[in-house]
């Protein structure tokens, strides 16, 4: 049997202060905080200092945005 697919919406963000190689080992951080914390779920935060990351399921903006 094929695993069920999901869709999933994605943002990630980093301090303006923040360099583009500290951005993306800050990422790497709080992906990893997110696998640390969370198994086979929908939705999902990771933070690390300088940077933001959340996926879901479900759509969390507005669709006019």
């Amino acid at each position: 049997m094929a695993p069920t697919q999901v869709r999933l919406m994605l943002l990630r963000q980093c301090a303006p202060t923040v360099t583009r190689d500290g951005c993306s080992d800050c990422l790497q951080k709080a992906y990893s905080n997110i696998q640390s914390c969370a198994t086979d779920v929908t939705d999902g935060r990771g933070v690390d200092s300088g940077c933001f990351m959340r996926f879901s399921a479900s759509p969390f903006f507005p669709a006019n945005s």
